[in-house]
């Protein structure tokens, strides 16, 4: 979809032209599921699925999204032109030229063989690339002429996350043998519900702005045709990739013994073991519910089995951590187009 515009603001001497086009290309969502689904089934059961979303709301205050994927994912691309141009006398003439590029890239990551995910653990990768260029083109003499070229580009790379929220990484591993109702085929080494904001989103950006001059001239003298003049280019670039800032955690069944040795399941709501029922905190002894209910009670309680986060040092900020910098070139050229040696060419 899109539409073209054009024509002249000044007749024979100022014109305009203008284009807008949008583009959608379809993305596959996701072929994995929980178990009961019509989907490929991973390990684990909407019960604790829906548990995991309960606890992040009613104990840690945290939206975590749900594993619903949404209809029609595709790639959307915004491209918008606006152009002058400018004939200021017979030997004068310029024009200016914007651009821009908008780009919208779901991912819906997480998903696996051992592995779902919960919305607010995917992302947008929002793209922008904006452009200017301004030319100026001077026919001084019938044997001298220039022509002086300025340009800006700047581009930005930012993912957001999909519920909008920035939140801890947090995966709950469920281990041992499969749940009832899992599928023949159906993967049973450890499976990861992950949700939160990824580890490797958390602070994430790239920008650079570029600008860039060129000034150049040909002069024709007798047999000789030279082109001479100089070119100019500076780069700015903030690169952010810095991992688990928001803190990373793993919840599964081991480490959820009480004193005594014993598990306490006084929340018990996944799986049907009554409320206040203890077992052995030997994971290996415990059924497929009962390996459930422990990993979901140590992410209750806030018992992790690893935690990992990224902190600046003391004194120091995160953006300390970012890759900041430029560079520039210059650049100056001559060049002698003989007239004898372009005869015999």
């Amino acid at each position: 979809m899109g539409f073209t515009l054009g024509g002249s603001i000044i007749k024979d001497r100022l014109f305009f032209f203008a284009s807008y086009e949008e583009f959608s290309s379809s993305r596959a969502s996701p072929t994995l599921g929980p178990i009961g689904s019509p989907l490929t089934n991973v390990g684990i059961t909407p019960a604790a699925i829906a548990e995991a979303i309960r606890i992040s709301r009613d104990t840690w205050g945290m939206n975590v999204g749900s594993p619903d994927i949404p209809g029609g994912l595709a790639v959307e691309v915004k491209d918008t032109l606006l152009k002058l141009d400018w004939n200021i006398s017979d030997n004068h003439r310029a024009s200016l030229r914007y651009t821009k590029t908008e780009q919208d890239e779901p991912s819906i990551a997480g998903f696996s063989p051992t592995g779902l995910s919960l919305s607010s653990w995917w992302w947008n990768q929002a793209k922008v690339l904006d452009t200017t260029v301004a030319q100026w083109f001077a026919d001084w003499t019938p044997t001298f002429s220039t022509e002086l070229k300025v340009s800006q580009r700047s581009y930005d790379s930012v993912p957001t996350q999909v519920n909008g929220t920035r939140l801890p990484a947090v995966g709950l591993r469920f281990s041992g043998g499969l749940p009832a109702g899992a599928l023949a085929g159906t993967n049973s080494n450890n499976r990861f519900l992950n949700f939160g904001t990824e580890n490797s989103r958390q602070f994430n950006e790239l920008r650079t702005d570029t600008t860039d001059v060129y000034a150049g001239a040909t002069w024709s003298v007798g047999d000789h045709e030279l082109k001479f003049g100089a070119d100019y280019a500076k780069n700015e670039v903030f690169n952010a990739f810095l991992q688990n800032i928001y803190g990373n955690y793993t919840f599964g069944c081991e480490g959820s013994a009480t004193a005594g040795g014993q598990v306490d399941y006084s929340f018990g709501r996944v799986g049907g073991t009554d409320a206040g029922a203890r077992v052995a905190a030997d994971c290996n002894a415990l059924s497929s519910a009962q390996r459930d209910l422990a990993t979901l009670e140590n992410f209750q309680r806030g018992r992790s089995s690893s935690y990992t986060v990224q902190l600046p040092q003391t004194g120091r900020t995160l953006n300390d951590g970012v890759a900041v910098w430029s560079y520039t070139n210059t650049g100056l050229f001559l060049q002698d187009n003989c007239a004898s040696r372009r005869g015999s060419a």
